[in-house]
């Protein structure tokens, strides 16, 4: 059936608790070091990288920023992705494995960096990331996961039980991961790019690279921003270069309610490992009294009405946990690449100047 769209789909609580400064839109083409197009996360992170380098860095974003991905994530900052370790290592090796839960951490430790050297108050939170199942199929796999970890050296092993207060046969365990508010990150660092130098502009679309000496971001109204090096960081990339992106890409929707509960939140972040997906964790200016329940996902244009997808959600939080009020419902879209690694890198082997990012699988 087609996917209802209603106002819950765009109320989140990070948009909700945080006030952003607009940016104006380019009226004029302009030249730059580094040209990046998309405001989320990854474009945000990058330009300001960069510009403690000294570089000129231009970014532009489609619509405001933070209102793409990033403003409807769970964020959760882990490498705990799912029972993805073991099938890395069949697919691809041990190194290449250990190397995509390397990157992960990297991106925490660069989190934490960033938080403590411009002294960010977002939330910030070290937890510990299960999965859990009470499927007894999943049982031997969660089994052979915690083998891949303990192949990897990555710290967690199989759990006889978890804080979590819900019905499991099997759980394990990855330590030292986090969660955080991602927009009280991000306007800190938004803050911090405008001092260093970035230019930003808001609702500026890019539609093409055109390639003479060097590349240039085409936008919309036919401005151009002539550069060294583009970065597409626009969840989608919005120039193919191609690489067929649409057809090594598939989107898929997730459904989040935010509810208070009857139970206290015992800590920990938690995600299951069957399906329907259903991932809990907490947050709250004050004390962990918002649980974020997550899952529902499906196919784009794949699901059921939109409300039915809120309804198993809460029903599954009141049967576990018993609410007492339900304060927020919203959806977010994530793209998957084929074999579950993100694009990450030159967008083809012979554009040595135009990178990508994409395809993230939901965990950025």
């Amino acid at each position: 059936m087609k996917e209802e769209q209603s106002p819950e789909n765009k109320h989140s609580y990070w948009l909700d608790t945080i006030n952003l400064e607009p940016f104006e839109k380019l009226k004029q083409s302009t030249e730059t070091d580094v040209g990046i197009v998309g405001g989320g996360i990854t474009g945000l992170t990058a330009a300001y990288m960069l510009a403690k380098q000294n570089k000129k860095v231009t970014l532009i974003d489609a619509d405001n920023l933070l209102h793409g991905t990033t403003g409807y994530t769970t964020a959760k900052i882990t490498a705990q992705h799912g029972l993805i370790y073991d099938e890395l290592i069949q697919h691809f090796g041990e190194d290449n494995a250990s190397l995509y839960y390397k990157a992960a951490m990297e991106a925490k430790d660069i989190i934490e960096n960033h938080i403590s050297e411009l002294n960010i108050d977002c939330d910030f939170k070290q937890e510990d990331a299960y999965i859990y199942t009470n499927d007894n199929k999943y049982v031997e796999k969660m089994k052979t996961e915690a083998k891949a970890y303990e192949k990897l050296g990555i710290p967690g092993s199989l759990a006889d039980n978890m804080p979590l207060d819900i019905p499991h046969k099997a759980a394990l365990v990855m330590h030292n991961q986090a969660q955080f508010h991602p927009l009280k990150y991000l306007a800190a660092l938004i803050k911090a790019c405008v001092d260093a130098g970035v230019a930003i502009y808001e609702n500026t679309t890019a539609t093409d690279v055109e390639y003479n000496k060097h590349p240039a971001i085409i936008t919309k109204d036919g401005s151009r921003i002539r550069c060294r090096y583009v970065i597409i960081a626009s969840h989608f990339p919005f120039y193919d270069g191609q690489g067929f992106y649409p057809t090594r890409l598939y989107a898929e929707r997730a459904y989040v309610v935010g509810i208070k509960a009857k139970k206290k939140f015992p800590g920990g972040m938690y995600i299951n490992a069957e399906t329907p997906t259903r991932s809990v964790r907490s947050t709250g200016e004050q004390s962990d009294d918002l649980w974020l329940i997550v899952g529902e996902n499906h196919k784009t244009g794949q699901g059921e009405t939109m409300n039915n997808h809120y309804d198993a959600l809460e029903q599954f939080a009141d049967k576990n946990f018993g609410i007492s009020e339900v304060l927020y419902r919203w959806s977010t879209q994530d793209l998957t690449t084929l074999d579950k690694v993100p694009y990450i890198g030159q967008i083809t082997k012979s554009q040595h100047n135009v990178f990508v990012a994409t395809g993230y699988r939901k965990w950025g």
